[in-house]
């Protein structure tokens, strides 16, 4: 299964296939890869990724009853209202004999390194490469000041 989320109202019709960046209404759209998914019953569930799935019902936030889908599509809508770890789950087969994870944040946001590292990081290499350059400069203009014996 392909996992692709969108969030129409926040970013237009960018795609996710990872992390879902901010909360809100997003569309969650699943696509069958392999052609044999598509008569067979598929069950989706989206849980909070707690660490512990010996309860699923307590952690579901989205659930889709196994279903056979010959599009090979399954789209659902679920609005994010907290950031946070989440875990797809996919089931396929009349005794859930295959399983997919797709374990995505939403709204995880970047730590402050990630935020500012292109700040830091660029003006330090102008810097790096202009003493470089001058260093280049200084010896070419003392090879080129030399006078001749």
């Amino acid at each position: 299964m392909h996992f692709t989320g969108y969030q129409p109202q926040a970013t237009g019709s960018r795609e996710f296939c990872e992390d879902i960046p901010e909360t809100g209404k997003t569309v969650v759209v699943l696509d069958a890869v392999d052609d044999a998914l598509r008569d067979i019953p598929i069950e989706v569930r989206i849980v909070r990724d707690t660490g512990d799935n010996s309860n699923l019902e307590t952690i579901t936030v989205v659930h889709l009853q196994p279903k056979v889908y010959p599009s090979g599509s399954i789209a659902l809508e679920y609005t994010f209202d907290k950031a946070g770890k989440f875990i797809g789950l996919v089931t396929a087969g009349a005794k859930g004999e295959y399983v997919s994870r797709f374990p995505f944040s939403v709204a995880s946001g970047k730590s402050f390194y990630e935020k500012y590292l292109l700040f830091i990081v660029v003006p330090l290499v102008g810097f790096a490469l202009y003493r470089y350059s001058a260093r280049v400069r200084k010896k070419l203009d003392a090879r080129l000041s030399i006078p001749p014996n």
